[in-house]
């Protein structure tokens, strides 16, 4: 079986970072199965089957959390975001209702200047906001593919385990061995007769005194053992 690749963490707290959201994406960057082209080579089977589904289960579980966890950080982001604009525009005009050094610009665009060069501590703190946000919205959208990814790989997992169970019960995984004769046969049902001594058939009526041409008359048991046997 393949190594689990190293879990991040089990919980996140107000300390996530990008740093964190890094190393989250080069983690789920190793989620990736590889299958084989027929698991229903002697070496594989269903064994191999369900190992894989197994690995694959597991890793899904581990980026759903992921995605889980990063949607929570996102929310509360953009809830930070949202206070933090309000803030601003609220600075933003009273400054430009009220402060004189802005209010002295010759157009609304000086106004506007002037008043942005006196929040710029505000600015700079909104923009970092934001550009965060936008980074971890994308990051969020790389892990939402990766888990559509895997469930994709699942899919495929069952479809493999599906032919794993239909070459069983024909015979070919440990079971009854598939007839290479061009003879089908159903596995739970006796092998044809592959021939018929109707010489015995006809001899033992004749020495019983029957008539070989009456159909009516039925062979004797050891005539038809002998031909069930043969």
């Amino acid at each position: 079986m393949e190594k689990e690749p190293e879990k991040i963490q089990d919980s996140f707290d107000e300390d996530m970072d990008l740093h964190t959201i890094q190393r989250i994406l080069n983690e789920v960057s190793a989620y990736q199965i590889e299958l084989v082209a027929d698991p229903t080579l002697p070496e594989y089977g269903n064994k191999y089957v369900m190992e894989k589904m197994s690995q694959c289960r597991f890793m899904m579980n581990r980026v759903h959390y992921y995605m889980q966890s990063v949607k929570v950080y996102l929310r509360d982001l953009k809830s930070k975001e949202r206070i933090s604009s309000l803030d601003f525009d609220f600075k933003m005009r009273d400054k430009m209702a009220n402060d004189p050094t802005v209010r002295s610009g010759s157009s609304s665009a000086d106004r506007h200047a002037i008043a942005t060069f006196q929040l710029k501590y505000e600015y700079e703190e909104l923009s970092k906001l934001k550009t965060k946000i936008n980074d971890i919205s994308e990051s969020f959208d790389i892990l939402k593919d990766r888990y559509e990814n895997l469930k994709s790989t699942m899919q495929d997992i069952r479809t493999q385990k599906s032919v794993v169970k239909d070459e069983k019960d024909i015979g070919g995984i440990g079971g009854r061995p598939v007839p290479t004769q061009g003879v089908y046969y159903d596995p739970g049902v006796p092998p044809v007769v592959s021939s018929i001594d109707m010489n015995a058939i006809l001899d033992d009526k004749e020495k019983s005194g029957g008539n070989p041409d009456d159909d009516s008359e039925k062979p004797s048991e050891a005539a038809l053992k002998n031909w069930l046997n043969s």
